[in-house]
């Protein structure tokens, strides 16, 4: 049973479970333990990776890319008229069309696969995350090589998580070493957290 002071608003007073409340303004009231997370802490396996997995060899400034979709996360195939050097995709600020890469992470095979992005809107930097329904490999979207590189090692540092990259450095990050996929912290500082990543790239690389 949840108790909400509006319906249009939704803000949870108090839940109730099996008759026991169980939850009241934001808190969690029966007692827990946290378990130990050392045997998930481990799930970022890279083999042999480097930014020369991102090269595509491009035959033709003609490709396919994959669009977002507003408001949801389906994508979209479209073509494009990309810049390019020696096979090369060249990002360009006033073209939203961005390299994006999946990194395999669990079984060490060393495979990544590159392609196209538009409308993920980012004009610097990079970013890389390890949550990627449904497999969860690395994913990260870049303006160049480098910094999509530099993004994927940070992400493998933390042990998973998010990762912004800006003019070569990590200027943001939120560590999720259970599995590279939850953390360890609380709900809130998760909330907050991504919260500041967001702002952060939206300020900084939109």
């Amino acid at each position: 049973i949840v108790l909400v002071d509006d319906l249009l608003d939704f803000k949870v007073e108090e839940v109730y479970l099996n008759g026991e409340k169980v939850a009241e303004k934001g808190n969690y009231l029966p007692k827990f333990k946290k378990e130990d997370i050392t045997p998930v802490l481990d799930s970022i396996h890279l083999k042999d990776f480097s930014k020369e997995k991102f090269k595509m060899h491009l035959k033709s400034n003609h490709v396919n890319v994959i669009t977002i979709q507003p408001g949801g996360v389906l994508t979209k195939k479209e073509d494009a008229y990309i810049q390019t050097k020696d096979g090369e995709f060249v990002f360009y600020p006033n073209v939203d069309l961005v390299k994006v890469a999946v990194v395999e992470r669990h079984q060490m095979t060393g495979n990544v696969a590159t392609g196209i992005l538009k409308g993920y809107g980012i004009k610097r930097g990079a970013i890389a995350l390890s949550v990627a329904h449904d497999s969860h490999n690395i994913i990260v979207v870049g303006v160049n090589d480098e910094e999509m590189e530099t993004a994927v090692k940070a992400v493998q540092d933390i042990n998973g998580g998010f990762v912004v990259v800006l003019d070569g450095r990590v200027i943001g990050s939120m560590p999720l070493p259970i599995a590279g996929l939850m953390s360890d912290q609380s709900g809130e500082w998760v909330a907050n957290k991504l919260v500041e990543l967001h702002n952060l790239a939206y300020d900084k690389l939109g």
